[in-house]
């Protein structure tokens, strides 16, 4: 009796150990920022348009679930979001995911006085995003800083 018990529990340990080491030798894509732009004003809040392009590295392809996503500019936490409904990045493939993030009303109105004071010509950003890939697979971070441009505002 016992030994008919070890067969399916031995056969599952192989099983998940299998999957466990095919899990392990995937690589993280690679995300890297685009462009992180200030779109044409439209209404009293600002709007950004911040471009990631995503290397695929794997042999499968990446199923992005969604992004979670939040910014600040000068020190400011200006805008959260997330996206969904994302296109796959195909095996040994890549592509461009682009955002459009409205600003939070407070911290827009203190952004949007230091725009018109008209003494920047850049700003600085930092981008933090968290990619849900889904299955077991762990999600992707990405923490990146730059500088954007305030000329056309």
């Amino acid at each position: 009796m016992k030994q008919k018990l070890w067969v399916p529990l031995l056969s599952l340990l192989v099983f998940a150990t299998g999957c466990s080491s095919l899990l392990f030798e995937l690589q993280n894509p690679e995300v890297s920022v685009r462009s992180f732009r200030l779109l044409p004003a439209d209404g009293l809040t600002p709007k950004f348009e911040i471009g990631l392009h995503v290397t695929n590295p794997n042999p499968i392809t990446l199923n992005l679930k969604s992004i979670t996503y939040d910014a600040s500019i000068e020190g400011r936490r200006i805008f959260t979001g997330i996206a969904q409904g994302l296109d796959d990045i195909g095996a040994y493939g890549e592509g461009d995911v682009t955002l459009i993030a409205a600003t939070d009303l407070v911290n827009s109105i203190r952004l949007v006085a230091d725009l018109l004071k008209g003494d920047k010509e850049t700003m600085s950003y930092e981008l933090n995003a968290e990619f849900d890939i889904g299955g077991f697979s762990p999600n992707i971070h990405l923490r990146k800083r730059g500088v954007f441009s305030t000329s056309g505002y």
